[in-house]
C-alpha cells in the first residue's frame, strides 16, 4: 500500500524536487508529505504539487472520497538527511553528531566544503572533514543576526 501511494507521489513530483517523507495517518483519512530541492520551495511550488497531485487520476482512483492532504518541507530544525542539503547549507553553521572510534561525539561547526563522500568543517579550533557515514546527526544552527 505505501508502495502505491509513493510512486504516485513520485510520479507527480516537480523534476527538481525529491520526496523526503510521507506518511498516512489515522484511518486514511490524512496523508503528509514533506519535499525538498536543491533549490528554495515555495509555498507557491507547495501549492502547486498539491493540485497536481489532487488532480492526478492514480490519485482519485485511490481516494475516490477525497483525503486531507498537507505537503510542506523540512523544518528549520529537522537534520539533513540528503547530500544536496549539505550542498545547499555550505557556509551556515551545523551541529553535527559523529560517531570515531565507537565513541559519539558533537561537534558545531561552519560547513564549508562538501565532497561526494564527506564534508568539511571549520571552527575556532581548526578544521575537521567527517566522512558521510561517521555522521549520525547534522542540523543546522540557527543564528539570528
Amino acid at each position: 500500500m505505501k508502495d502505491i501511494l509513493k510512486n504516485i507521489i513520485e510520479s507527480n513530483l516537480a523534476d527538481n524536487h525529491v520526496l523526503m517523507a510521507f506518511n498516512e495517518g489515522g484511518k486514511g483519512n490524512y496523508i503528509r508529505i514533506v519535499i525538498d530541492s536543491v533549490d528554495p520551495i515555495t509555498l507557491g511550488d507547495t501549492t502547486s504539487f498539491a493540485k497536481k497531485l489532487r488532480n492526478s487520476e492514480e490519485y482519485i482512483n485511490k481516494y475516490p472520497d477525497g483525503i486531507r492532504l498537507e505537503v510542506t518541507t523540512p523544518g528549520i530544525g529537522q537534520p539533513l538527511e540528503k547530500h544536496f542539503q549539505y550542498v545547499k547549507n555550505i557556509n551556515r553553521g551545523l551541529r553535527i553528531e559523529y560517531s570515531e572510534n565507537n565513541e559519539i561525539t558533537s561537534f558545531d561547526g561552519k560547513l564549508v566544503e562538501v565532497n561526494e563522500d564527506s564534508l568539511k568543517l571549520s571552527s575556532k579550533e581548526g578544521n575537521y572533514i567527517l566522512k558521510f557515514d561517521q555522521i549520525l546527526s547534522a542540523r543546522v544552527k540557527i543564528a539570528f543576526k
